[in-house]
């Protein structure tokens, strides 16, 4: 499987071509300048943006392609998003945050759980599982929403800057933890990042933007 975007994406009046391939089990880094469009590729291929021109696909399945007016809703496309707010819900417990996607599919709260369960001890976090967001530091919250986003078992997992929030210590333990995390469920990752040593950590291939 593979995701493939070959067009112009943009908003407004920004706009860019794009033209790459992420094989399964592939890391994509986004590197380039602020307001190069290293977010808006992220947000085409979730869906929260439309292509300009071209063609978005995965598994040979069309996403998009404005010529053809195709396009599949964001909540269609099975994507995890880890954006650089984290977007976590304060008021419920870490594991209730990684099971929300999973209740929201239709599970029993109880399977909901199990499964989050699971994915908390996977990033190391299973004796924090009903502690509140604000009751975490900034790198367990990461380690949450990766979680959250993993749990689905998307095809595709987007990572907008996943580290800028977290402490030099946490970032180290976080890069480390998300190729053994990629390795266990082989998707297509795109990861948008400013740091190179996030880059070189993590990617298997770079898409640079002038």
């Amino acid at each position: 499987m593979s995701l493939v975007l070959q067009g112009q994406v943009g908003r407004g009046e920004f706009s860019r071509e794009v033209d790459v391939t992420v094989q399964h089990g592939e890391i994509l880094a986004i590197v380039g300048a602020n307001g190069s469009g290293k977010s808006t590729v992220l947000q085409t291929i979730a869906g929260i943006a439309a292509l300009k021109s071209g063609r978005l696909s995965f598994d040979n399945v069309v996403w998009d392609e404005p010529i053809t007016k195709i396009f599949t809703p964001a909540q269609d496309r099975h994507c995890g998003v880890v954006f650089q707010d984290l977007r976590l819900f304060p008021h419920l417990s870490l594991i209730a945050n990684v099971a929300y996607g999973l209740r929201a599919t239709g599970l029993s709260k109880q399977e909901a759980h199990a499964r989050a369960a699971e994915e908390l001890t996977l990033v190391g976090l299973d004796e924090l599982a009903d502690r509140k967001p604000g009751q975490v530091s900034g790198g367990e919250r990461q380690r949450v929403a990766l979680a959250r986003a993993l749990v689905l078992r998307p095809p595709v997992l987007l990572l907008d800057e996943p580290f800028a929030s977290v402490d030099v210590s946490s970032r180290q333990g976080l890069r480390d933890l998300l190729p053994s995390l990629v390795q266990g469920y082989q998707g297509s990752v795109v990861l948008v990042s400013h740091d190179p040593e996030d880059v070189q950590a993590l990617a298997t291939n770079i898409l640079a933007f002038g």
